[in-house]
């Protein structure tokens, strides 16, 4: 209770007290108090920042990740997350940020962790896993590095972080106050109307149990049940209605969360009011396809990290795949099956954009898996479902009290339109 007291009002001072009563005891100090002193060290050093100079900070300014790692039990504790959202391309920027940004530190699996631990931990979204508490989470990640040696960032990636409720509070109480300012938050969104037709491609026979039931079927089932549901509850389907955080927001199979999963403006709010704008980074997924390069390099400065992105035009990042000489091919990433990326489809020479776009659109079979085409009715039900949500995310995006928001490739926030970000 003293360490917790003396953390909160950043009296490090206390906490040399506390260590130093264990020595004079002659018992080992617990190994939580060894860590919230590091830890506290590191916060009080990054919020000197760097020396003072005549010119004007940067408004894009954070602050840095120490090179030492903060600990969590002893092991490193993940500064960085990538929230989302699935069927979004996250994995294809997973596997570009572990294969061509330099201080990435990922998790392990350890005993009984099912066969997604080696990239999603879900530990903030699973009641379950959340239950076990943080000695749990932290043996998902190597020992602490020391000052002196490279620079390491560990980075949890699980793509359900988003569109959980309540993810962002559990994350800043897991870190602490004296290190919320050094969090990381990453996600990357597409045209929710093309999402839900990807998940489908993804989830939807698996979960029909392998029926004939096409896509559109699933769709007007899905649109009636969630429109049944908000009339029962009293909500709104519009942005702020209330669905996101009500039992709407994930209704049993075949439906599950995947239409709320596009609410995008309402699930960044949470975020935005537990972490500041500057400490989130918002890609668009059509800008990640079509400029990579610049994508990778701006969440390799929001991390603080440097790039190692290849000089020649011919690279493999990621997964390798048949048929393209060994690039890997761009939003396969998006479909997320084959975990490959988009920067050696785009690093290819001599392709005009067309064609380059045909190698995408051939990578999401998937290697066979059939790519269901939504009918112009089952799109224009969904476009009219989202274009509130829609419309929503992009004012906040262009909200003055967000300006500081990092969004790639376009940017400042205030410059993303419709059109730019979901290429509408």
């Amino acid at each position: 209770i003293i360490l917790q007291s003396a953390m909160r009002r950043g009296a490090r001072a206390s906490v040399h007290l506390l260590l130093w009563a264990f020595v004079a005891a002659g018992a080992p100090p617990p190994g939580s108090l060894v860590d919230a002193l590091r830890n506290a060290t590191l916060s009080h050093a990054a919020a000197l920042g760097p020396r003072r100079s005549l010119k004007a900070p940067s408004s894009r300014e954070i602050m840095r990740i120490p090179d030492a790692s903060p600990c969590i039990q002893g092991h490193m504790l993940p500064l960085a997350y990538i929230i989302g959202c699935q069927k979004c391309g996250s994995t294809s920027l997973w596997n570009d940020i572990t294969t061509h940004i330099r201080g990435v530190t990922l998790p392990h699996t350890i005993p009984a962790d099912p066969a997604y631990g080696k990239k999603e931990l879900h530990f903030f979204s699973l009641d379950k896993r959340y239950a076990r508490g943080a000695a749990f989470y932290a043996r998902h990640y190597p020992p602490c590095t020391t000052a002196g040696q490279a620079r390491q960032v560990a980075l949890d990636a699980t793509r359900q972080y988003l569109r959980v409720p309540g993810v962002a509070q559990r994350i800043a109480s897991l870190v602490g106050p004296g290190l919320v300012p050094l969090v990381r938050v990453i996600t990357i969104l597409r045209n929710p109307t093309q999402r839900v037709r990807s998940w489908f491609d993804h989830f939807g026979v698996t979960l029909t149990k392998g029926s004939t039931v096409d896509v559109d079927a699933w769709v007007l089932h899905a649109l009636t049940r969630l429109r049944e549901c908000a009339r029962h509850q009293g909500l709104s389907l519009g942005p702020g209605g209330g669905v996101w955080h009500s039992p709407c927001r994930r209704l049993p199979s075949p439906v599950m969360d995947v239409l709320p999963g596009g609410f995008y403006a309402d699930q960044l709010e949470e975020w935005l009011s537990v972490f500041p704008p500057q400490q989130l980074l918002v890609a668009s997924f059509a800008g990640y396809v079509s400029r990579t390069r610049r994508v990778i390099t701006h969440v390799a400065e929001f991390l603080g990290l440097p790039t190692n992105l290849p000089t020649g035009a011919r690279v493999s990042g990621g997964h390798r795949r048949r048929g393209l000489r060994g690039e890997s091919s761009g939003t396969i990433a998006a479909e997320n099956t084959t975990g490959t990326t988009a920067l050696s489809v785009w690093a290819i020479p001599g392709l005009d954009r067309r064609r380059r776009r045909g190698l995408l659109e051939a990578a999401q079979k998937n290697g066979g898996r059939k790519k269901h085409i939504l009918s112009s009715d089952s799109r224009l039900a969904l476009d009219d479902l989202y274009a509130p949500h829609n419309a929503a995310f992009i004012a906040l995006l262009q909200r003055p009290a967000n300006e500081r928001l990092v969004t790639t490739p376009v940017q400042p926030p205030r410059s993303n339109t419709l059109k730019r970000f979901f290429q509408m």
